[in-house]
Formats: C-alpha cells, structure tokens, sequence
C-alpha cells in the first residue's frame, strides 16, 4: 500500500499499452511499492481492453486509440487523437488529484504538452523517460531530418527537454545526446536500463544442442522498417535454399505496422512454412519459444538510431541463455559482449553465414549461453536498476 507521505505520480505513455509495457510497467510497481501512488495513462489495446483497472495497487487508465498510424499523415492523426485524450485526462487527474510529478515516455515528443497542463495546474514536476531517439527514428525509415517533418521532430525533442527538470536515458549513448544537443546538465541525467525482473530468467541454462540438431530461430520485438525482419526472411531463404538447412525454424513474437507486409514476403520468399509470426504473446508463451530456441537475431540494420539505442529484445535474449547474431551496433555490442557474434556487413547473405557458422559450432553456442545468462543476472535485470531510478525521483 502506498505511504500517504509520498507523491501521486502520473505516467504518461502513447506507444504501448500498461502493462504489456515491460519498461513502463518495472517503473510504475517499482514507484508503487516504494511508497509512491502511480497512476498511468496510456492506450486501449487487444492485450489491455480494460478503460480504467487497478493492477498491484496501480490505477491504469486508458484511452481509445482506434488505430496505429503507418505514413506521415496517419502518424499525425494518431498522435493528434492521442494527445487530445491525453491532454484530458491529465487535467481530470490534475484537478482531482496531487500530481507531484509526471514521467513522460517517448516516442513521440509531444508528451510534454499534457506534462505542461499538470505543471500549470499542480506545479507538478516533469521527468522525461526518453525511450527513443525520435529525429534518428525519423531518418531510420529513410526520411529526411532537414525537411518539414524532421525539423518539427527535432523542435519537439527541444521542447521536452526545455520541460524536463530531470531526464532518464535508457543508456549512455541516450545519456550523452541528452546532455550534448539537449543541453541537458550532468546532475540532471539518470541512466535506467530496460530488463525484465530475475523472475523472467531461466534458473539454470540447459545444455545447447548439437550442431546436427539445432535449427530453431528466434525474433522478439517490434515490427517496423528499421528493426530488418525482411533482411532477416532473406537469410532464412538462403539457410533453406543454398546452405543445406530445409528444415530451418523461425519463431517471431511481437508485431507491429509492418507485420502484414512481412507475412506476405514471407509468403513471396516461399518460406512461409519455415516461419511462425505469433505475434504479441504472454510471458508464459513467450519463455517457452525461447526456452526452445537454439539461437536469437537481432537483425536491426546498422543506423545511427540502432547504434546509438539499447534493444530490449538483447537483454530478454541474454536472459534465457539465447545465443545471438546480430549486426554490429555500439550499443548492441556493449550490452551483448561476447554473449553475441557480430556481422560487419549489412547483408542478408552475411547475416545467414554467422547464423549457420553459430548453428554449427556447439561450444562457442554454450559459451555465449552462460555468459549472457550470468550477465543478465548480476548485471542487466531490473532490480540492478531500481535504485537509479529511485534516485532520479529523489532528485526532483
């Protein structure tokens, strides 16, 4: 039960729905169960239907999001609609409730508006979680930041750090962007990895497979234009075609705007019958594909966005012992180390040579298992990161 003594803090996140969120949802029962009311206002989902609920003491209130804008149109109208609703709902809470400070998660960078009318109305604090790089996300889907659009991003992310008395960086790359072009002070940046508690881990890592026998492909995560899924299908038509491997297995959990496009490659490559799109799943389904899996990939194409941010896919990966390829990508490689092979060249070709080179070598598969299990335990799950972001609230 929360302490009376302590804040009613509002969450605001447009993206995802609570809690299907994993990082959202480690913040808010970490706030709630030290002390803290946490109220969330995010999207109505499939997953999360519910308009408002109570999950371990955590008021969730949800709006309509009738639909997931793909193009630049329907991207605006999107988070037009949302922002209208957020905007609401923020003053309702506002007015009714002591808000002493709201935490503002990106994409997109207009969080900041509703943020605003809680300051006017509460002189509530404001703490940007910034998920992403939005501008750099921008370029990843192969538009311009110097055009119309990708200057009203950059302006936007100005805009909330301007607001922010205190901004959480997923990692250090985030970290130093928000100091360097968000002119953000040192004492003013909190580094919170994203993980999934302890509990989500394996206990113990079994034995890999031998190399005669392991054929089984795992993807976790979003599906967009910059995550390289299609690269990815590619490399299973390879493995199937011209590399000896018929039987080649693909499991991908999640989903996303380019889903359906994907599913119908999948079907042009003629790999459709190699490939299992299950789509967003419970934990309980999701620890059973990967506890199955002999190897994980994280096909994310190299950009400046993917070097620069840390996946979530990496670590949920490295919790269950999953064995990587990846491409080579800062961040990706400070958070994988050798629990990973690495792949220079962005490539559906070079990309099958590591999964088959990895597939067949079972002692360097076993030794990326314990290490990325044993770092997830001691140095990447959430409860390595509660305490920094604790000291953030305390801060503000």
């Amino acid at each position: 039960m929360a302490d009376r003594h302590k804040p009613d803090i509002l969450i605001l996140v447009e993206n995802l729905s609570v809690p299907f969120d994993r990082r959202v949802w480690m913040e808010a029962t970490t706030l709630q169960r030290n002390g803290y009311q946490v109220h969330v206002v995010c999207p109505q989902t499939e997953q999360d239907p519910e308009r408002f609920e109570v999950l371990e003491g955590v008021k969730v209130h949800r709006f309509p999001l009738p639909f997931e804008g793909r193009g630049a149109l329907s991207m605006l109208a999107e988070y037009a609609w949302a922002l209208t609703w957020m905007s609401f709902l923020t003053a309702k809470l506002s007015i009714t409730t002591r808000i002493a400070a709201v935490h503002i998660c990106n994409p997109p960078d207009i969080l900041f508006i509703p943020a605003l009318l809680a300051k006017m109305i509460r002189r509530s604090r404001i703490i940007f979680d910034q998920h992403d790089l939005c501008p750099e996300v921008w370029e990843a889907k192969g538009q311009s930041e110097s055009g119309l659009l990708g200057k009203a991003l950059k302006l936007a992310e100005a805009a909330t750090y301007k607001a922010a008395d205190h901004v959480i960086s997923t990692n250090t790359s985030y970290r130093d962007v928000a100091m360097g072009r968000g002119g953000v002070p040192a004492d003013s940046v909190t580094v919170v990895r994203s993980a999934p508690l302890k509990s989500f881990a394996l206990q113990t890592t079994a034995p890999v497979r031998p190399a005669g026998d392991a054929r089984r492909l795992m993807y976790l995560g979003t599906m967009g234009s910059q995550e390289g899924i299609d690269l990815l299908l590619q490399a299973v038509l390879i493995l199937k075609t011209s590399m000896g491997m018929p039987d080649i297995r693909l499991d991908l959990a999640g989903s996303g705007p380019e889903r359906p496009a994907l599913e119908a490659l999948a079907k042009d490559l003629a790999v459709d019958e190699n490939v299992k799109f299950w789509g967003r799943v419970p934990d309980a389904q999701l620890q059973d594909l990967m506890a199955d899996a002999d190897l994980a990939v994280n096909p994310d194409r190299p950009s400046k966005l993917n070097s620069l941010s840390s996946m979530n896919k990496i670590v949920e990966y490295m919790a269950y012992g999953l064995p990587m390829v990846q491409f080579d990508c800062i961040e990706g490689k400070r958070t994988a180390l050798e629990a990973s092979t690495y792949v220079e060249e962005p490539t559906a070709a070079a990309l099958a040579e590591a999964i088959q080179a990895l597939l067949l070598d079972t002692e360097a598969r076993q030794h990326m298992r314990t290490f990325g299990h044993g770092r997830f335990l001691t140095d990447l799950c959430w409860e390595t990161q509660e305490a920094s972001l604790l000291s953030a609230y305390a801060a503000v």
